[in-house]
């Protein structure tokens, strides 16, 4: 993931765990979420063009997704990298392109490494998202 997008997102979890006024709040989150846009749109592109940065694997895993501050539910995956993976959701219209979640699962690429992720969402199609990792390092 491009530097600059780490550092928007790390902005957009330090934004919602502190307390601003809801207005600057809102413009500053709007800001960054358009700047998001830009770079899913590109990773997006990239995977439209079939050359993703980690090969995919055709593996079913039970996923508890967590999303906004809803309680998690247990999903399954279509497919899984190293990157994302794909996960059947319905309906998959209640979840927009840029949102974040939280993914837990035992990893099979990694011998069923017991696995907590962040991600963003990339794609919204009729039978589930698609997802890429999040990696939020420090400040």
């Amino acid at each position: 993931m491009p530097e600059h997008s780490i550092k928007l997102l790390k902005l957009h979890a330090i934004l919602l765990n502190n307390l601003l006024p809801a207005r600057l709040f809102f413009c500053i989150k709007q800001s960054i979420i358009q700047s998001m846009t830009v770079i899913i749109q590109h990773d997006y592109d990239l995977m439209t063009k079939n050359q993703r940065r980690h090969p995919r694997k055709e593996i079913k895993v039970s996923v508890e997704l967590t999303f906004l501050e809803q309680p998690y539910t247990i999903v399954n995956t279509r497919d899984i990298s190293e990157g994302g993976m794909f996960i059947e959701v319905k309906p998959a219209d209640s979840f927009p392109v840029g949102e974040l979640v939280n993914v837990h699962y035992l990893n099979p690429l990694k011998d069923n490494e017991d696995t907590f992720k962040d991600a963003a969402i990339v794609r919204v199609v009729e039978d589930g998202i698609a997802v890429s990792f999040i990696e939020m390092a420090e400040f």
